[in-house]
């Protein structure tokens, strides 16, 4: 190499380091203006901080009384099952739900054509809120573990007479647990950023980001026991088809049994889960018409 090129490397170096120092710059206000945008939504609040509650409290007790009723049914076990569907909405919430609206509400606004007359680049944008909905999803998981061990710690199981303990929300498994929530968590935000940008409006985002976290939901065990589901062929076999199954499978099974079974079926969940986050986040890139 000789004197010119390594001149001309050292000028792109520092252009590019100006154009990092920029941004990062920019990041300050712009996190603020997010920030503020995320909590002036109610239903943002509401879902990370009030709905775990209500459903907590409400599936907790129908959850408890179905395993006391069913013989052969652990409830301990039936309870730590609805914990960690309580969380897995909860990721999917804020990946699917919070992300993809504050995109089309920024795109339609003058804030993002300000920004776009700014040499702030909308990839650097993007960022920024994905790294604010990261810090809200690990708030929102542990907010509801804490609600969870809160809630059922004093339990008694009506079968044995012990209580369930702090372990049916907090466990020597759960930071294990934390790279399949969010495994999923980024499967939901790549698959929400492709939503919006395939979707100019809202309705029509609303309307495909419900169906999907429904049937998802459902599917997971959020509104029957995953126990109970497990139990019917044609309900296994539709899960195949949700995305994040492949990165739930291995965490709901380590969560319910405390191992993790190292087979092929292991390492295709999680190389279909690592495919479909640069799957969406590859059309999401790519289908994002900023200049419009």
């Amino acid at each position: 190499m000789n004197n010119t090129e390594i001149k001309k490397e050292r000028v792109v170096g520092k252009r590019l380091g100006k154009q990092l120092h920029l941004q990062l710059q920019k990041s300050g206000p712009l996190a603020i203006i997010v920030v503020k945008y995320y909590l002036k939504n109610i239903e943002n609040v509401f879902f990370t901080l009030l709905f775990p509650v209500i459903l907590l409290f409400l599936e907790g007790f129908a959850y408890k009384a179905l395993a006391a009723a069913t013989p052969g049914m652990s409830e301990r076990e039936i309870i730590a099952s609805l914990v960690n569907a309580m969380v897995i909405m909860e990721v999917l919430g804020i990946g699917l739900s919070f992300l993809p609206p504050a995109i089309i509400d920024f795109k339609n606004s003058v804030l993002i054509k300000r920004i776009g007359a700014t040499d702030l680049r909308p990839g650097f944008y993007i960022l920024v809120n994905v790294l604010i909905t990261f810090v809200m999803v690990i708030i929102a998981i542990f907010w509801t573990l804490l609600l969870a061990g809160l809630m059922f710690a004093w339990v008694k199981d009506s079968k044995t007479g012990e209580q369930f303990g702090w372990s049916i929300a907090f466990n020597n498994h759960t930071p294990l647990m934390m790279v399949f929530y969010l495994l999923t968590f980024f499967i939901a935000t790549t698959i929400g950023l492709t939503f919006a940008a395939i979707f100019k409006t809202m309705p029509g985002l609303q309307a495909s980001v419900t169906i999907l976290s429904n049937l998802s939901s459902f599917l997971l065990g959020i509104f029957i026991p995953i126990i109970l589901l497990d139990q019917i062929e044609v309900l296994k076999i539709l899960r195949w088809l949700i995305p994040f199954k492949y990165s739930m499978t291995p965490g709901i099974e380590l969560w319910l049994t405390g191992k993790i079974t190292i087979n092929w079926e292991f390492y295709v969940n999680i190389f279909v889960s690592l495919g479909l986050i640069g799957l969406f986040g590859t059309l999401a890139g790519v289908l994002t018409k900023w200049q419009q």
